[in-house]
């Protein structure tokens, strides 16, 4: 909230849906965890595809997206 991403609070944090592995339709009902989530800032960018990399030496992937990363 005080660090300056934004995106921190809207897409990290306690996703919840519907519990599969319930055996009755109250327990297939009831809000659940399903995944927790954690943004991370190189997440603001979208990977290039690697086919636009090798087209140019220049071209670098963004961060977050490259080889052991």
């Amino acid at each position: 909230e005080g660090d300056g991403i934004q995106g921190k609070g809207l897409l990290d944090g306690p996703f919840y849906g519907m519990n599969m592995d319930a055996t009755t339709l109250d327990s297939f009902y009831k809000r659940t965890i399903t995944v927790n989530r954690m943004f991370k800032p190189f997440q603001y960018l979208l990977p290039i595809p690697v086919n636009e990399v090798f087209k140019s030496k220049l071209l670098v992937q963004n961060p977050g997206y490259g080889a052991g990363e």
